[in-house]
């Protein structure tokens, strides 16, 4: 093809229309986005793909485009990303798991294509190999570089436990009511 130079809106229309031949080949599906209301002012209306990992769909590979309408964004801080995403059953919150280098749109069209089915391919590969929980989802490692459980069932357990002292404390009346009203 030739070089991609954002500047011209053709070019731009061009890279969008590789980049989706490209997801559709990889068997991704566009998501609809949920919008804010009111309406967040950092809120880029980019289109997003995904494929699922798990038959069940919880642990996906997403891919953040920068395609607005029929063209990708004209040039500035933003790259195509890819990642994968765990939906945990607690609160319906999706959590990333894994995070590769972004695409940046330079260079030949096709070459950025094949760059992005590379990441895609990295993210599949280490998803298949991630750490598991002992509940079953997946670790990531966190800020700090622990591995830490996508459903934060940690978190659960120590909500559980304080539930069932603050219950067992309001029985036995050694605690406020505002204690015990909460706990339930």
């Amino acid at each position: 093809m030739g070089n991609y130079r954002p500047e011209i809106p053709e070019l731009r229309k061009i890279l969008a229309f590789n980049i989706l031949d490209t997801l559709e080949t990889a068997g991704f599906a566009e998501i609809k986005q949920r919008r804010r209301v009111p309406p967040d002012p950092f809120d880029t209306k980019e289109r997003v793909f995904t494929r699922d990992v798990t038959e069940d769909g919880r642990l996906q590979v997403k891919v953040f485009t920068t395609i607005v309408e029929d063209e990708v964004r004209n040039s500035g801080k933003d790259a195509i990303r890819v990642c994968a995403t765990w939906l945990s059953s607690e609160d319906d919150r999706s959590r990333g798991v894994v995070a590769v280098s972004r695409v940046h749109r330079t260079g030949d069209i096709q070459a950025i294509c094949e760059r992005m089915l590379s990441r895609m391919r990295e993210v599949w590969g280490r998803v298949k190999t991630l750490e598991r929980c002992s509940c079953g989802s997946p670790k990531f490692k966190s800020k700090k570089g622990n591995m830490v459980c996508a459903d934060l069932c940690w978190r659960r357990e120590r909500r559980r436990r304080w539930q069932n002292m603050t219950r067992k404390k309001a029985r036995d009346g050694k605690v406020s009511h505002w204690a015990a009203v909460r706990a339930e």
